[in-house]
């Protein structure tokens, strides 16, 4: 079947392994129509058979997030936190992906940075479309979007001093891992789970990464926005965390710059403006 646009064929520079522990690419192989069919017939076999969200850890760990003085004003102090965990009740996963959800654990910061990803997007998406399916549909992909970083060596990841060329190269690989991953584990190269996590990384000008594309999809912005908010207010190895104040006037400066869309900035400037009032 016909899948792929392409603006240049993307090749991978590692073995992926899914959590089955099934090698489904190998260093050296090109993401095109072929490939991804070939993905499509390895897929294992249960992935049609769901768990409700309720009864994954990952529901638990995602309601003490939101009582987090950090991620208090997702939920505006509390106020939305009910019409937040109502619409993503009736999220379900395959229990392959919940076993990636297991995996991801083991790395606790980008762990927690898909939960908060996940909520933050859902608050967004309900305040932007006013309509529980669209935001319920968003936030499955802002959870399962950065399943590929964890193909990253930790090496790289936990490094300290600034990555080298290489090392850059790999990283800027990973959201093509998330899609070769969300692939074989039951979406299809078209969903929109699938296209977020390929294009996560892109932006407005097409200077992103890893295909260097003009991002036009909202939830695509949305993700990313979310994806770099969280990161600026959270201690990474190579800089301490950033203020949210620091950490909108960054986001601001992008807009600026014309690499972020200024509709979801409003929406997130708003929501983190409400938060620093309240601590004032």
């Amino acid at each position: 079947m016909k899948f792929f646009v392409k603006k240049k064929e993307q090749q991978i520079n590692t073995h992926i392994t899914a959590i089955d522990g099934k090698v489904i690419a190998r260093k050296g192989d090109h993401v095109n129509d072929d490939f991804l069919n070939q993905l499509i017939n390895m897929r294992p076999p249960g992935i049609s058979d769901k768990r409700p969200f309720a009864k994954l850890e990952l529901n638990a760990h995602m309601e003490l997030l939101l009582q987090n003085p950090k991620y208090l004003f997702i939920s505006d102090n509390g106020k939305q936190k009910n019409a937040i965990l109502n619409m993503l009740a009736p999220l379900q996963f395959n229990k392959i992906v919940a076993k990636e959800f297991s995996w991801l654990k083991r790395y606790p910061y980008h762990y927690h940075h898909s939960l908060a990803i996940g909520l933050l997007v859902a608050r967004m998406m309900l305040d932007f479309y006013q309509d529980t399916k669209k935001a319920r549909e968003a936030a499955e992909c802002a959870f399962t979007h950065d399943f590929g970083i964890t193909r990253v060596s930790e090496e790289i990841l936990n490094k300290v001093s600034p990555l080298d060329k290489d090392e850059i190269k790999i990283l800027h690989e990973h959201p093509i891992y998330s899609y070769i991953l969300l692939i074989y584990y039951g979406y299809d190269p078209q969903d929109l789970q699938t296209l977020v996590g390929y294009g996560h990384h892109e932006d407005l000008q097409g200077n992103g990464y890893p295909r260097a594309i003009r991002q036009d999809n909202m939830i695509c912005k949305c993700v990313q926005l979310c994806d770099i908010y969280d990161a600026l207010i959270s201690a990474r190895p190579f800089r301490p965390a950033k203020t949210p104040v620091q950490a909108m006037q960054i986001i601001e400066k992008m807009v600026v710059s014309g690499q972020l869309d200024e509709q979801p900035v409003s929406m997130l400037s708003m929501y983190v403006g409400n938060q620093v009032s309240e601590l004032s």
